[in-house]
């Protein structure tokens, strides 16, 4: 990676610069819409759970005594 950074050619270090910030500016996009994407699911999620009872059904199958502990 430093030969290409220490390139003596400038198209070539141009070009790597160029997909380095290409790949940065990717990313930030990506983790924005991640972000705006947790933040509407969580207020939905929120605004959901306020009207339903916290209600917990377990069943259970061939359970003895001596398995609850």
């Amino acid at each position: 990676m430093l030969q290409l950074l220490t390139s003596t050619q400038a198209g070539c270090r141009r070009s790597f610069l160029r997909r380095l910030l290409h790949r940065l500016a990717t990313l930030a996009v990506l983790a924005g819409a991640a972000l705006v994407a947790q933040v509407i699911c969580t207020a939905t999620a929120y605004a959901e759970s306020s009207q339903s009872p916290n209600i917990i059904f377990i069943m259970a199958d061939d359970l003895g005594y001596g398995d609850v502990g």
